[in-house]
């Protein structure tokens, strides 16, 4: 039995990190069984002795990049300004049918529209919806810019259950040095006011996406704050705070707290993202690759849907094995509240990776200690 210890000066904490079971106890006797290993097997035979067994379920993604076009000229894009080197192109209908046909023969619970700016490629978004209308165990998703919205789109949204993330970069002082169309003009008030029409016609805006950078660190502006004004902007709309990819912010983002506000009771397969393994993006002409993040990177090349029987996916593997190893995952105390991006961890340095597993493990310990203070 795995269990884990934690306590301050008001509580203890025991944390059955096997089972995913808690326990609030005394300081005192947290600290016994965090020192003793007999009195945590007597502890753990007299208070923890039922089993349970629940892993996380599994959910398999197809994200399609739509269209390399895009109609913005964002400062920091690391998609070569949506079309990751490649042509500018929409996906092709042909592509389309191959997709559609694997996805039908294969498990899949997840497709998400991706570009470029995927609403460009807006016919074909309808073409999969309509094929794919009597399949009732897929989940839709999109990343837009929602610069584009129409009326007839509004429609769409509102016939089909499409989760929608918008990407946008706070106050408009910041976000409009960051993300603007290709005459210079920024895209704040644009997207604000689709996320209202949306809103008016009773769709949800699940997530709103932020890239935080040099302009949220010239003016002062945290990540916790950009949180909170979204949140007063737009209430009920998650916020998730992704990393600009410039090296400064890579060692920022990885030692504060208010990037890990979540903690799980399930059992995690796997604390590196699902790209490559459950996950996978299929580009216009039908490449795929383990995400939008390794598009163009031939040693990640993985297939083609044309011949989707030949996906192969052994370079991802052993890298994800290889960093599994190196971060020692398995035996991590917070390995249950961990979940990481493939690509950020590839191009971190070693004592980076390190830094940021220590500061995840510390954050881990107190979210248990605040959880047990709040719920009991």
């Amino acid at each position: 039995m795995d269990l884990i210890s934690y306590h301050d000066d008001e509580i203890g904490v025991i944390f059955d990190n096997e089972q995913k079971r808690i326990f609030k106890t005394t300081p005192n006797i947290a600290l016994k069984i965090k020192n003793n290993e007999e009195y945590a097997n007597l502890f753990a035979e007299s208070y923890m002795n039922k089993k349970t067994d629940k892993l996380s379920k599994c959910e398999y993604t197809i994200q399609i990049i739509l269209t390399t076009a895009c109609n913005l000229k964002c400062r920091y894009c690391y998609a070569n300004g949506g079309n990751y080197g490649l042509s500018i192109q929409n996906i092709s209908f042909g592509i389309l049918d191959r997709l559609i046909e694997y996805i039908n023969l294969n498990d899949i619970n997840k497709i998400e529209f991706f570009g470029g700016e995927p609403l460009i490629a807006f016919d074909e978004m309808k073409y999969i919806l309509s094929k794919l209308k009597n399949n009732k165990n897929i989940h839709y998703a999109i990343v837009t810019n929602l610069t584009c919205l129409t009326e007839e789109m509004v429609s769409i949204f509102k016939d089909y259950p499409i989760s929608i993330t918008v990407s946008l970069d706070g106050p408009e002082i910041v976000n409009d040095k960051n993300r603007y169309f290709k005459n210079g003009m920024g895209t704040f008030k644009t997207v604000c006011n689709n996320i209202n029409l949306l809103m008016e016609n009773d769709i949800c805006v699940n997530l709103i996406e932020c890239t935080y950078g040099i302009y949220h660190q010239k003016y002062n502006i945290s990540r916790s704050a950009i949180k909170e004004y979204f949140r007063n902007l737009f209430p009920n709309t998650c916020v998730l705070i992704c990393n600009e990819e410039n090296e400064n912010c890579i060692a920022d983002y990885n030692v504060i707290e208010e990037d890990c506000e979540f903690f799980w009771f399930e059992k995690r397969k796997s604390n590196i993202c699902g790209a490559g393994r459950t996950a996978f993006t299929v580009c216009p002409n039908g490449d795929i690759y383990p995400c939008q993040k390794f598009v163009g990177k031939r040693q990640y090349f993985m297939g083609n849907i044309l011949n989707y029987n030949s996906i192969n996916q052994t370079n991802i593997l052993k890298d994800v094995d290889n960093l599994e190893q190196q971060l020692n995952c398995k035996e991590c105390t917070a390995r249950n509240g961990c979940a990481r991006c493939l690509d950020e961890l590839l191009k971190m340095p070693a004592n980076k990776l390190c830094q940021m597993c220590e500061n995840i493990r510390a954050i881990n310990e107190k979210q248990i200690i605040n959880y047990i203070k709040d719920t009991f």
